[in-house]
């Protein structure tokens, strides 16, 4: 079984000799660790300077992220309202993310006491250890300011005031809607 497989590759590597072939494949195998070797080591050649490499976000330009994106979705769900000309929204958040770390509680009961110790789950070694997180929560909205063509008329007030509501999950009273100045 095994031995008719080690003679087609003899035969081939034979053929491989007869014909001039086979230093190109040693060539290419040589090439290739070659490549392996050189791709292990840390070369300044191969690494990016400090100023192209991609700086980390800061928690600040998420935020300003978020906030940008939610006063977008909102502008685009009012304009789509019947009677709201020009939409500009403005979005305040209160605080910033919170993140929700696992923890281990172990209770002890003896007599007519019961204690319970609360630490946080930790994984890794020595520096680089960390706490497990389970989630970051979006910060909330704080308020949500709509100025509009139309947004003096009630009815467009009300509308604009019970829609962002109901998709975004912010309370009525987060929410005030204003009429645009009209240009004179």
């Amino acid at each position: 079984m095994y031995t008719d497989g080690i003679s087609d590759v003899k035969g081939t590597v034979g053929q491989m000799k007869r014909s001039g072939k086979l230093w190109i494949v040693i060539l290419g195998a040589m090439i290739g660790l070659g490549l392996l070797v050189v791709g292990s080591f840390d070369l300044p050649l191969f690494q990016k300077k400090q100023s192209e490499q991609s700086a980390p976000v800061s928690e600040e330009a998420e935020l300003q992220a978020y906030r940008a994106q939610l006063s977008r979705e909102i502008a685009q769900l009012c304009a789509g309202v019947r009677g709201v000309g020009k939409v500009q929204v403005v979005v305040t958040l209160s605080g910033g993310y919170e993140y929700v770390y696992a923890r281990d509680v172990q209770s002890k009961t003896g007599g007519d006491s019961t204690s319970a110790q609360e630490s946080y789950v930790i994984v890794g070694s020595g520096s680089s250890q960390a706490p497990v997180l389970l989630m970051r929560r979006q910060p909330s909205v704080a308020g949500v300011g709509i100025v509009c063509e139309g947004g003096a008329d009630p009815a467009v007030q009300n509308e604009l005031v019970a829609l962002v509501s109901a998709a975004f999950g912010i309370g009525t009273n987060k929410i005030h809607v204003s009429a645009s100045q009209i240009p004179q």
